[in-house]
């Protein structure tokens, strides 16, 4: 990646903290509620589908998080037991498997899942990765893929480069720098991953109210990560974890031989569609021998 690209020094340049705060200070406010018949005619949003009418937000940040309606639908049993579903509303911007801590960020471009995580990420090599953009007209709230335990949410402050094309092809190790939060989950004896990369004008990302965390806790620009909650809460496929409120990107990490995803990248998804299958450590096993023995005849 070239140093001296023009792209990449504005990016660097670029007041981003300061424009987080003004943007979201005007979003938050009712003066920016005008502002939401011109954002879905912009971004052509299907605002039928929100769980009420567009004109009863107070404010666009209010309109960018809203609820829709088929994210109370629960998922099937056969759903649930079998597959993966889709976190967010998005693109598949990468998907693929880790390779000596590394992951694609961008044609060329590889981050440190290591670094991602700010901690070692042994238990994930081989495993798999898949990387969702969530631009300003998808739907913000973010869902739990499989039934897990959610063991713990850890916050890393971090810049607010945006995640969009541009900055992931400009910016070197983008994911590693930007804020970031990630929930831990823990199924069949095994760690799932779940990153929610900040953005610019995005700034923290908010946690169900379930956990029960002060914002305060996480709104931090530098520091070391900090774990904001522990605990062991069980909770289904489907289930609201967190969101955003502007467009963002998730990353979903799993265990080798725990995933096998259906998506490829380019593809457009919606939360709670499948995008994979769920591979119980006995599954696996059994593949394995019959692999094993098919190789023996």
């Amino acid at each position: 990646m070239n140093r001296w690209d023009p792209w990449r020094l504005g990016l660097l340049v670029l007041p981003k903290r300061l424009l987080t705060a003004l943007a979201g200070r005007v979003c938050r406010s009712s003066l920016s509620r005008p502002l939401i018949p011109a954002f879905i005619w912009m971004y052509h949003i299907d605002y039928k589908e929100a769980e009420k009418p567009y004109q009863s937000y107070r404010s666009l940040t209010e309109f960018f998080s809203r609820r829709v309606k088929r994210a109370t639908d629960r998922c099937d049993k056969e759903t649930v037991e079998s597959f993966i579903v889709s976190p967010a509303d998005g693109h598949i911007a990468e998907v693929g498997h880790i390779e000596s801590d590394r992951a694609i960020q961008a044609k060329g471009v590889y981050y440190s899942v290591s670094a991602l995580l700010a901690e070692n990420a042994m238990q994930f090599n081989l495993g798999t990765y898949i990387t969702i953009y969530l631009s300003p007209a998808d739907y913000h709230r973010i869902h739990v893929p499989v039934n897990a335990s959610a063991r713990r949410i850890v916050h890393i402050p971090g810049t607010l480069f945006p995640v969009n094309r541009l900055g992931v092809k400009h910016i070197t190790s983008l994911f590693t720098r930007n804020e970031r939060m990630i929930t831990w989950f823990h199924k069949n004896a095994q760690s799932i991953a779940m990153v929610k990369v900040g953005s610019t004008i995005v700034g923290s990302v908010q946690l169900d109210r379930e956990f029960g965390v002060n914002a305060s806790l996480y709104q931090r620009s530098i520091g070391n990560p900090v774990v904001v909650w522990n605990g062991d809460r069980m909770m289904h496929q489907g289930d609201e974890c967190a969101w955003f409120e502007f467009g963002s990107t998730v990353i979903l990490l799993f265990p080798p031989q725990a995933a096998i995803i259906s998506v490829q990248k380019g593809d457009r998804v919606k939360a709670l569609q499948i995008i994979g299958t769920w591979i119980s450590p006995q599954c696996a096993d059994e593949e394995d021998r019959k692999t094993a023995g098919d190789g023996l005849t």
